[in-house]
């Protein structure tokens, strides 16, 4: 088993860029809010760094609601998910926050995710919570950003107790000017992360640290993206000589609506 959906997945990042868009529309829902949704493939669901498909590609999807309700706030709730191989074939992520900008600049994403996993026994149950927040700065030219996220008690009782868990984030996304008449965009990103664990002996892996170099692109609501994630697990600290852990090239391509 292993297990993650990143701060910042290939889908997430396609979903995202769709999301703004569909945020920008008319209301279509009620108290003021706006539908969004996504369906991607992916050659390999990488959470953190870790594929949770065993090096397969996978089947993902997500509806979105958001309601503004100041010009620095918005309320929002998710369900995001992807096909997987562990455990079971399927994750479902629940999510509930804030975001907005602040200071014209200063970016903040403040929210809560139940990882759900369905068909697993109450002997292995995986599932778990985890709050996080996010901020960023718009330079214009770059979006600089750091996060940080707490489990308490880390993908639920797999392999026993596996006890709490901090997940460090920081990266950098670069716009890249493009002349177009199509509605079309191109941006460069990396990031860097660290994930600390309690009990590792019962979770499979030492604390490690991952990395994502990648580019995306969307024209209209198709989005592409293509990036490299790594971690610094060896294979033999890979859960016990998986090759789920190792450098991969991942290439994702969604579709928002």
């Amino acid at each position: 088993m292993l297990k993650l959906r990143t701060l910042v997945s290939a889908a997430a990042i396609c979903a995202g860029l769709g999301t703004v868009s569909a945020q920008a529309a008319d209301p279509s829902g009620p108290f003021g809010g706006n539908f969004a949704g996504s369906v991607g493939f992916t050659t390999d669901y990488k959470y953190r760094g870790i594929s949770q498909t065993g090096n397969d590609p996978a089947v993902q999807g997500s509806i979105e609601y958001s309601i503004p309700v100041t010009d620095f706030a918005t309320l929002y709730g998710s369900v995001w998910g992807s096909s997987i191989n562990f455990g079971g074939n399927l994750e479902t992520d629940f999510t509930a926050g804030v975001r907005g900008t602040v200071l014209d600049k200063v970016g903040y994403d403040l929210n809560v995710i139940y990882y759900y996993y369905p068909g697993t026994n109450s002997g292995n149950n995986l599932d778990f919570v985890e709050p996080g927040i996010k901020l960023s700065y718009d330079f214009g030219f770059a979006v600089p950003y750091v996060g940080f996220r707490y489990s308490p008690d880390f993908q639920g009782n797999r392999a026993g107790n596996t006890g709490h868990a901090e997940y460090y984030t920081g990266g950098v996304t670069v716009p890249v000017p493009v002349d177009m008449l199509t509605p079309y965009s191109v941006a460069l990103m990396g990031e860097y992360n660290h994930q600390d664990i309690k009990n590792n002996a019962r979770w499979g892996t030492p604390d490690y640290n991952t990395w994502t170099l990648g580019v995306s692109a969307t024209v209209y609501t198709l989005g592409v993206s293509l990036q490299y994630i790594g971690t610094d697990l060896s294979k033999a600290e890979c859960f016990g000589g998986l090759s789920t852990c190792e450098d991969r090239a991942v290439f994702t391509v969604s579709k928002t609506f």
